[in-house]
């Protein structure tokens, strides 16, 4: 996870010191507790570690609650997209597997 918050430190241009290491790492925590749970809970996400796309959605997520932590206007279109193409991912995966 540290990757992810430091890409993501990089990416919103902010200083890397601990109030901003500090929150970002906790915007991503979150990000990823809410897009695994729309995706699969059942899985852990340690499964999601080599997947692109979920990486970029905790990262879009995690953003937009930089932004606007109450989410007032719901989660971008970009973000819902990304959890629709992991959800079909999953139901491949499960159609695969019997």
């Amino acid at each position: 996870m540290i990757e992810i918050v430091n890409e993501l430190l990089s990416e919103l241009n902010l200083d890397i010191n601990d109030a901003n290491t500090d929150l970002i790492n906790t915007l991503v925590t979150d990000a990823q507790i809410i897009t695994l749970s729309a995706v699969n809970s059942t899985k852990k996400i340690e499964d999601y570690a080599d997947n692109q796309i979920f990486q970029r959605a905790v990262k879009t997520l995690a953003t937009q609650l930089f932004y606007d932590r109450t989410l007032a206007n719901g989660t971008a279109t970009g973000y819902r997209m990304m959890v629709t193409q992991l959800q079909a991912q999953e139901e491949i995966a499960e159609d695969d597997a019997q």
